[in-house]
């Protein structure tokens, strides 16, 4: 089965779980299906929804489109929307903590979300400019570079 197909029929079991009613292939979607990025255009969040994106509109012959709406508005807008199936989000896992760094948010980002699938696993790194001649703390196994 691929992945595709995986997605979707999950997004049709939470589909089920939201209206309360029956979705099958056939009806679902009957419309336009909206994925929020609450990330900048270019960010790796919204490069991996335009390309869940095209996969979803191939496999459901409908139109899946990306809107990049950073930060908060972004997700508070998800959270407002009808609960039918037809506005997604892509986010990460920090998601789960905006609560605990913003207080006077207007949705509470673990109740009135369902996780739907993980979509990738990308490893965060640190970096810094060469630009400098910086000390690291650790000389003795990694000297600094400067230019």
């Amino acid at each position: 089965m691929t992945t595709v197909r995986v997605i979707s029929l999950i997004l049709a079991g939470i589909g089920t779980s939201i209206l309360g009613t029956p979705v099958s292939a056939e009806t679902y979607p009957n419309q336009v299906v909206r994925i929020v990025v609450p990330f900048s255009a270019g960010s790796i969040s919204d490069g991996l929804a335009r390309i869940l994106a095209e996969k979803l509109a191939d496999e459901w012959k409908q139109q899946v489109i990306v809107e990049n709406r950073p930060g908060l508005p972004g997700t508070t807008g998800v959270a407002k929307s009808a609960p039918d199936g037809y506005t997604l989000m892509l986010t990460s896992n920090g998601h789960t903590i905006a609560g605990a760094i913003n207080k006077s948010i207007q949705f509470d980002p673990v109740k009135d979300f369902a996780g739907v699938s993980r979509v990738a696993a990308v490893p965060l790194v640190a970096i810094l400019s060469l630009r400098r001649n910086l000390q690291t703390g650790c000389q003795d196994q990694h000297p600094p570079h400067s230019l």
